[in-house]
């Protein structure tokens, strides 16, 4: 499951096309808005055109990393 400010690997879209990585500024019903944090060299100027954020479907974005519970024993 996607959360806020999750670390996240999105497949290209309409915008970029290329592969991107990016955190989450922004949960919507479907989709959330991304911050990309590293990008193609192609997909530079898309980039500044879109002022760093992009849309992207939720079905399209994987965590980057995942989360576990750490248990420390004492």
């Amino acid at each position: 499951m996607i959360k806020l400010n999750d670390c996240v690997h999105c497949q290209p879209n309409g915008n970029l096309l290329k592969p991107f990585k990016g955190t989450v500024e922004k949960l919507y019903e479907r989709t959330a808005m991304v911050l990309v944090t590293d990008y193609h060299p192609d997909d530079h100027w898309r980039v500044v055109e879109l002022t760093g954020r992009v849309i992207v479907a939720l079905k399209n974005m994987q965590p980057q990393f995942e989360t576990v519970p750490v248990r420390i024993d004492e």
